[in-house]
């Protein structure tokens, strides 16, 4: 068997799902849920039921539907679900509409012929930037902060206080200073959607330089920004590079969606990551993020620009998505940030800004500071820019259009427009 992400329309929508499921037709599941999510029990059963239909000629199923027909089932532990190779809740990503589970083929087809949309997991890579160490003094280092000219934020008492800003990312190291006093939530995953832990970490250092430019104490564009970490570049590919996989990014997306983080809600989310080219399969996730629960994503557009235009990946590239390019001290946008148009989405033109994104000072795992260079770097700083602009106006973190218009309003023209979008983040006229 292998691992496949299953995304399912309502019942009402599926005449062909309707008719296997019998009475669960009742239910009558949309294919959308308010950021309460207050239908989300009807999407556990729901999926259940599908799941225990398309496989119920597997004899271990078999018994565990069994129990939980009877109403047994809590006597049943995880552990015995996964021999049964059975669903599990935390396998259920409702704010998607759909569930992650090991199927054979054929049971992947009959989901298919049911009208569920049907995807085999795949690897998506990262290629993160190398790291230089650095023994400075943060403050003295921080030319991105004056380049966006932080200080007009900061006269206005803006630093992102109130706000949570989620991060898809390698982890964050939560005991470094830049982080203290800051209240950060964590969760790793793994690929078959189950939460492996919620002690954070750093499986790199990519994250926790990328969470200190959004919200470090010192070299944060938001220092009071509070962090969601999505911990989802865990696992070692075959180049022995850090990796994910599409599974683990959409449980990711559920879980900043879904969770109440202590009665707050995800305002929006940092990607300084992306596949190759246009991954078609992601879209609806994203969308979904951006469409019902309000939340924007902001994105890397990619390093691949000196081979030439249109090697962005995505989600950057996506028409929900805001793509940042990588801009140096001088205002030169660095000939590894990607651009180009997007053919799925009518020729849109990638990245809409750019923010400083070259010799970035961070925070690095272990108390230190490096740089990085990437338009991973680059995309933090939007994010931070983000939080300041919710903070300023709240009504923005449920207003996605407004939110994107205003910071691409916050910038200033440069010279290669093609690959700089509108201009570089400015925060002059905040």
């Amino acid at each position: 068997m292998d691992n496949y992400i299953v995304f399912l329309p309502s019942p009402a929508s599926s005449t062909a799902l309707s008719e296997s499921l019998g009475a669960l037709e009742a239910l009558n599941v949309e294919p959308e849920y308010d950021r309460a999510f207050n239908r989300e029990r009807e999407f556990f059963a729901y999926a259940h039921n599908v799941f225990n239909r398309v496989t119920a000629h597997r004899p271990s199923v078999r018994v565990f539907a069994e129990a939980e027909a009877a109403g047994s089932l809590s006597a049943m532990s995880e552990a015995t679900a996964e021999e049964a190779n059975s669903l599990t809740d935390e396998s259920i990503l409702p704010s998607l509409q759909a569930f992650i589970a090991q199927l054979e083929r054929a049971e992947a087809e009959r989901l298919r012929s049911l009208g569920a949309h049907v995807i085999q997991d795949f690897e998506i890579p990262f290629d993160a930037p190398e790291i230089e160490p650095e023994n400075v003094e943060p403050l003295s280092n921080a030319w991105h902060l004056e380049k966006i000219n932080v200080t007009a934020a900061r006269n206005k008492e803006l630093t992102g206080s109130g706000v949570l800003v989620g991060v898809l990312d390698t982890g964050i190291d939560a005991s470094h200073p830049e982080f203290a006093g800051k209240e950060i939530h964590f969760a790793e995953f793994s690929r078959d959607g189950k939460i492996i832990s919620t002690t954070a970490r750093d499986a790199g250092d990519h994250g926790t330089h990328v969470c200190g430019t959004i919200a470090g104490r010192t070299l944060g564009v938001a220092p009071d920004a509070d962090l969601a970490v999505a911990c989802v570049l865990n696992q070692i590919g075959l180049n022995g590079r850090l990796t994910t996989q599409f599974s683990v990014i959409v449980k990711a997306i559920d879980w900043l969606q879904r969770t109440d983080f202590d009665g707050r809600s995800v305002a929006v989310v940092n990607a300084s990551l992306g596949g190759r080219g246009y991954i078609s399969d992601l879209y609806g996730a994203v969308q979904t993020m951006r469409n019902v629960s309000n939340i924007g994503l902001i994105a890397a557009i990619g390093n691949l620009g000196e081979r030439g235009v249109d090697n962005h990946g995505s989600p950057a590239n996506y028409d929900v998505s805001l793509a940042v390019g990588n801009t140096d001290a001088q205002d030169n946008v660095n000939p590894s940030s990607d651009w180009g148009t997007v053919a799925e989405h009518n020729g849109l033109q990638k990245p809409e800004l750019s923010a400083p994104g070259t010799s970035i000072l961070s925070s690095i795992p272990g108390g230190g500071f490096g740089r990085m260079t990437g338009t991973s770097m680059a995309s933090p700083c939007v994010a931070g820019a983000a939080a300041l602009l919710i903070q300023q106006d709240p009504t923005l973190a449920d207003d996605v259009d407004r939110l994107f218009g205003r910071l691409k309003a916050l910038t200033v023209p440069l010279a290669d427009r093609a690959r700089a979008g509108v201009g570089r983040l400015d925060l002059t006229g905040v």
